[in-house]
């Protein structure tokens, strides 16, 4: 029997989202966790989520700050959820380069490097199996490749 593989949102801190029949991943303010935004970018949309959980009988998760940076989707899902839609998961919050903007006149002086857009350039060199990026200081960074077997 063929089934779909879907996609699960899963923290420790609650059940943020889950995929629809057609793959998209929604937040899953029916299971009781929340998700509410905070500190969003204007022109991508991100977002880093808050989630309330009061279904869990340990511990109430009550506005907890999560460190993942999300991307709404620009546009409904076709499934007809009302719950809303994530475009995708982009990273954590420490996986996010600052750097000087070249045109020092616009605010803030510093503009941040998501981590898909490092990842994609990086791993885009043939013969590349891993790397790290460190950001030392404002203007300086370390990168160490890890180079594919043979």
């Amino acid at each position: 029997m063929r089934a779909p593989v879907g996609q699960i949102y899963q923290a420790t801190e609650g059940f943020p989202g889950a995929s629809c029949r057609l793959g998209t991943i929604h937040t899953s303010t029916r299971t009781g966790c929340s998700l509410s935004v905070t500190s969003s970018t204007p022109e991508s949309g991100r977002f880093v989520p808050i989630v309330t959980d009061l279904w869990r009988t340990s511990q109430a998760i009550i506005r907890y700050r999560l460190d993942d940076i999300l991307i709404p989707s620009p546009k409904p899902c076709g499934c007809g959820s009302a719950m809303l839609a994530i475009d995708r998961i982009e990273g954590r919050v420490d996986d996010v380069v600052l750097l000087p903007r070249s045109d020092l006149a616009k605010e803030p002086a510093l503009q941040p490097l998501y981590a898909d857009v490092v990842k994609s350039a990086i791993l885009a060199v043939p013969g590349l199996h891993d790397f790290r990026l460190v950001q030392l200081t404002p203007t300086q960074a370390a990168l160490s490749i890890d180079p594919a077997p043979g």
